[in-house]
This record gives structure tokens, sequence and C-alpha cells, in this order.
């Protein structure tokens, strides 16, 4: 049997391999290890580890610790990683380590699996992220020995980094396979379950996570969403931040929030649900990627709060605003109702795929023959 251990160390990126990962534990001739990292574990981030239980069967916990919101801290846990992430792949012996996006985490065990001869398989190859994720991504792509790209602009960046070229695939984000499979929790039976009151009201997700590059402003952004969403009408669902350095301000603003009317206060939301209510509400405000990837096939406007996205290409549902937040999100929800903005959301070109990679991925990694000829990578320049 081909061995692949899916390393997942945030909910997101967990929710968009659950097409690839079926694809492989149905698969007679291959094999799917699932190892559990950092928010997963972390009791602060809502110990997802329970939403992963509750569809595969997990083959190691890579527990990072419950470390504290500082770059040192952060910086020891990765440390953490690669120590106990060998210990898990030695006793796994994995043919291919799976990974998506740009971490630290992720760059952590993409590290470690090159150390010991373990095919590392990228999803995400070659997009851009603002902020320190934007150095883990590409250092990832050198580590790796087949990447997944989400666009041919993305492919093209892989290739101009030196990678060999029958190695590197264009197939589109897994993010959108669920979308496109129509296979969402009723909206309306996930708020119950969420104890949403008043489904008939506007809904608006508030999600923001530390930008690296200016910690500090992240916390002044999220004041003024906050703030300014208080003369909104309607249900604000205020999801935790990631694990990134600065989530501690972010989380002690939104701590404030949690007797006010009106907003709904979630450490995290279990993937499917998540979707289901981003396809429901008016808008997505913060700076996740989900408002960039997923949020224009579901014709969701977003309002990117910030620069932690800078240089990422995305599609015409965005809004960004960069300075005078609390003026700027007031015009920017004014300007999501305007009929040209709605025509052109609704025309929106899909810039990651038609939600068919998890096929393309699962057939690369079936069918990929791994010899010691493969695991000597070249630049190819």
């Amino acid at each position: 049997m081909k061995r692949v251990a899916v390393f997942t160390g945030k909910r997101g990126g967990f929710g968009a391999m659950f097409g690839i990962m079926d694809l492989i534990n149905n698969d007679p001739e291959m094999s799917l290890q699932v190892i559990v990292s950092d928010m997963h574990l972390s009791q602060k981030f809502g110990a997802t580890v329970s939403e992963v239980e509750k569809r595969y069967k997990i083959s190691a916990k890579v527990d990072l610790g419950d470390y504290e919101d500082s770059l040192i801290a952060r910086t020891s846990a990765l440390g953490r990683c690669i120590t106990e992430l060998a210990k898990a792949l030695e006793k796994l012996k994995p043919h291919i380590l799976l990974l998506l996006g740009d971490r630290g985490e992720t760059l952590a065990a993409a590290f470690c699996a090159v150390e010991m001869g373990i095919c590392v398989a990228h999803i995400q190859a070659g997009d851009i992220s603002g902020g320190v994720d934007d150095i883990h991504r590409h250092a990832i792509t050198k580590l790796s020995h087949i990447h997944f790209s989400q666009n041919n602009s993305q492919k093209l960046r892989v290739l101009k980094l030196g990678e060999i070229s029958d190695n590197v695939y264009n197939t589109g984000a897994p993010y959108i396979d669920n979308i496109r499979s129509s296979n969402l929790p009723d909206f309306f039976e996930v708020l119950s379950k969420l104890k949403i009151r008043n489904p008939k009201n506007d809904h608006f997700i508030i999600l923001h996570h530390p930008d690296t590059y200016n910690l500090n402003e992240s916390a002044i952004q999220i004041e003024a969403i906050l703030e300014t969403f208080k003369e909104v009408k309607g249900n604000k669902i205020v999801v935790y931040p990631c694990s990134d350095p600065g989530y501690k301000p972010i989380v002690n603003e939104i701590k404030k929030y949690s007797n006010t009317e009106d907003y709904y206060i979630f450490k995290s939301i279990e993937a499917l649900d998540f979707l289901s209510i981003l396809s429901n509400v008016k808008a997505i405000i913060g700076n996740s990627s989900c408002g960039i990837i997923e949020a224009p096939y579901l014709k969701i406007p977003f309002i990117l709060v910030g620069e932690r996205q800078s240089g990422r290409e995305y599609g015409s549902n965005v809004v960004s605003i960069t300075n005078d937040y609390h003026n700027q999100i007031l015009g920017a929800l004014n300007k999501i109702n305007e009929d040209e903005f709605i025509e052109r959301i609704n025309n929106n070109h899909e810039i990651f795929g038609d939600g068919y990679s998890s096929e393309r991925i699962y057939k690369v990694l079936k069918n990929t023959i791994i010899d010691k000829k493969f695991f000597r990578k070249r630049i190819t320049f």
C-alpha cells in the first residue's frame, strides 16, 4: 500500500482536504495516516481535534504545548513540532507527507520530512501571502517534491523557483471542492446548533488574524471592526484568530464583546458549518483568506482590512481598506449594496479552479512513483 500522511495544524486547512482524504481512505491500494498538531490540540482555539476524530482515525498527535503569544514562544513550539513529528514519522513510515498552506508548523513539517527521506507534496504552491507566511510558503516549495498550485499564474511562480516542471500541477484550490459538492448543512439548522438567535436578520462573519509584519496594528484593526459593527444591524458571528504571534490582543478585544447584543463569539466553527454560514452572510470582514478563496464562489462580499493578504490575487468580491477603518468599513458596507458591485460579484471570474482539485491531487499522489531518482532534486536554471 502507498501510505499518505496528511499533516494538519489548523481548522481551515483541514476542511479543505476532506475530498482528498476521503479518496485516499476509500482506495484499497492506499493508506491514509492523519497527523494532527498545533491549533487542533489547543483549548485556546477550540481543540478542533474532536472535529478531525468525527471523520477520520488519527494516526498521531504532535503537541506543540500551551505556548504563549510571543515570537520566541512560537519559534520554540515549532522546534518541538520537528522533534515530535520526527518520532511520529519514524513510526508511521509514510511514502508521502501531504501539506497545505504556508504556516510555520507546515514549514517545520516539510523540513522534518525532508531530513527523514520522505516525499513532501504541497498544496497551494506558488500562492502569495502577506506577512511572514509568504516566506514560509516559498521555503516549503523548495523543500517539497510535488507541487499543487491553485491556478496557472501560481504554477508559473513555482517553475520560476527552479522546480521540475513534471512535478508541478495546476489542480485548482481544494477549498472550492466542498462548495461545488453542494453538500453543506442546512443554514438554519447550523444557526440553531450554534444558538444564534433571530435567523431572519442579516448576518456578518468577522474573522481577523494577526498581521505578522504589523502586530500592533492588528489589535487596532479588530477593535475598529468590532466597534464599528455596533452601528450595524444584524448578527455578528465572530471567530477567534489563528495561533500566529499577535493572537492574544485580538482575542482580548473579542472577549470584550462576549455580552454585547447580536455578537456571537466562537473559538472555532466546524468546516462545513462555517461554509454554510459563509454562503448566507451579508459579508465577511477581516483578513482571512477564506474571503479571497471561498467567498467569491459563494458571491459573498469580503471587506478586507489591513495588509495581511497584501499581494494576493483576488476577485471582484473584495473591498480593500488600509486606514481610517471606522469610516471606510461603513463606506464598504454601503458599496456592497450598490447595483454595480452586485453585478460585478455575480459575474466574478473563478480564479481558483472548478472545484475538482481533490480528484486531480489524489490521482497524482496515487500514480507518482517514489524512487531514489525522484528524490534527487535539482534547480532547473
